[in-house]
């Protein structure tokens, strides 16, 4: 449909993210931007490139691994704000009242401005589109994890008389912690297939150590196969493409964190370096991540998180 081609606003996750700056007028973001699942993270996932899929991360399980939260007893709460399309989201994740966790997330996006994006065939029409999610996962042993998730979308066109879209996706994720400084995490995303196009099934692979000195290192590969008969829309892709991406996470203090990242996608053609702050005091956790093309300057992102764990 022509209608999958604008800016948005998204409202879901455990996090606030306060966005710094908008992408620049003169620079066209490439199409697929607004499917990319890093697009939707929160201000780590930002910093990191997305590179989550091995990444204890609560505050972004529902856009890389809904087994994530599993290792954690906690209940976790939090707001988030991406420049991607204006996101809104807020999560809530409870994994300390019983073997059995669950998450529940909201999000909403609103996207109004065509001409930020380059493919034309995109469309026309603005539109609003919501996304809830509800995720449970559990601990198997010591080391292993599993989740489950399920998402439902909405999409209304605006300013038009085409009709809303509404289409279902579910997710799988496995983490196993190979030994204390390293886990390995697995998962299937967006594999309900949807009529619409829009969403490629992605199958990812990660691993993430702790290194000496406070040093974290993430990798991961992200394989994305569109679903069956469908075009390149600028989204999901017309063939199966795969993705790379590493990050580190350094501890300069127990309060302060350093992040950075490197993104390639060889199918768009683009790479993508990612930048971030962290620091947590208590409960309180607050993130700040950026991401911009090496291609193009001026084509970037940026996200402020809050979280709340207990």
């Amino acid at each position: 449909m022509s209608i999958f081609g604008v800016k948005s606003k998204g409202l879901c996750s455990l996090s606030i993210i306060v966005a710094g700056g908008a992408f620049s007028a003169s620079a066209a973001e490439p199409a697929y931007i607004l499917s990319d699942r890093a697009s939707w993270m929160g201000a780590e996932g930002v910093a990191l490139g997305g590179a989550l899929v091995a990444h204890p991360n609560r505050a972004d399980f529902a856009y890389s691994n809904p087994a994530a939260p599993a290792f954690d007893e906690e209940y976790s709460l939090g707001f988030s704000y991406n420049t991607v399309g204006d996101q809104l989201r807020a999560q809530i994740i409870d994994t300390k009242s019983s073997k059995l966790g669950g998450g529940v997330s909201f999000s909403q996006r609103n996207i109004e401005d065509l001409s930020r994006y380059d493919d034309p065939a995109l469309g026309n029409f603005a539109r609003l589109e919501h996304s809830a999610l509800v995720s449970l996962m559990t601990k198997v042993s010591d080391t292993v994890a599993v989740g489950l998730s399920g998402q439902h979308r909405y999409i209304r066109p605006e300013g038009t008389a085409l009709p809303a879209t509404a289409f279902w996706s579910g997710d799988i994720g496995i983490m196993v912690k190979l030994a204390p400084q390293w886990t390995l995490g697995l998962a299937g995303l967006d594999m309900i297939a949807d009529e619409t196009g829009y969403l490629n099934r992605t199958l990812s692979a990660g691993l993430s150590g702790q290194l000496s000195g406070g040093l974290t290192v993430l990798g991961q590969v992200d394989f994305l196969k569109p679903p069956e008969g469908s075009a390149d829309t600028g989204f999901a892709k017309s063939d199966a493409s795969a993705s790379v991406s590493f990050g580190a996470d350094f501890a300069v203090s127990p309060e302060l964190r350093l992040r950075g990242s490197y993104r390639s996608l060889p199918s768009w053609e683009q790479k993508y370096v990612g930048l971030g702050l962290g620091y947590s005091k208590d409960s309180l956790k607050l993130d700040y991540g950026m991401k911009f093309s090496t291609e193009n300057s001026k084509s970037q992102y940026h996200a402020l998180s809050l979280s709340v764990n207990i």
